[in-house]
């Protein structure tokens, strides 16, 4: 009987490790996953502030009496860009698509600044979105 029994904790033990070994892979891509997403909400958070941040600043400069012509405003968000990128943990040295434009947003002049990052996984487990594009808009005062 005991002769039994030992084989049958052998197999259970046996059937064990087989079952966690099939698990192991999928545990170990989710939390690759988790670690791969987590750092893509933080990159594209950061570059969300620092794109705002650019267009309030060329939106704002002031020339004297006048509101910032077309050319000030470009000069002063590409320099505020230039600025915030240099002082950030984000990588844009290659790849890194980088526009200041004036526009027009309801009658009102406004200067877009539109910053893509390229990106690459960390993890190389799941996804790689490429690029990472974020957009902001502020309305110069006139």
């Amino acid at each position: 009987m005991a002769a039994f029994g030992g084989a049958m904790i052998r197999r259970r033990r046996g059937a064990a490790a087989v079952e966690f070994s099939l698990s192991l892979g999928l545990m170990v891509t989710v939390i690759f996953g988790f670690f791969e997403l987590t750092h893509l909400q933080e990159l594209g958070v950061a570059a969300s502030a620092i794109v705002q941040d650019a267009a309030n600043s060329a939106a704002d400069v002031h020339t004297g009496d006048h509101p910032p012509t077309g050319i000030e405003a470009i000069a002063a968000g590409e320099a505020a860009l230039d600025a915030y990128l240099s002082t950030s943990l984000i990588p844009c040295d290659a790849g890194c698509v980088r526009d200041v434009k004036l526009t027009t947003v309801g009658g009102w002049t406004a200067v877009e600044v539109t910053l893509a990052l390229p990106y690459a996984a960390i993890t190389h487990v799941g996804f790689a979105p490429g690029a990472l594009t974020r957009k902001a808009t502020a309305i110069i005062q006139q």
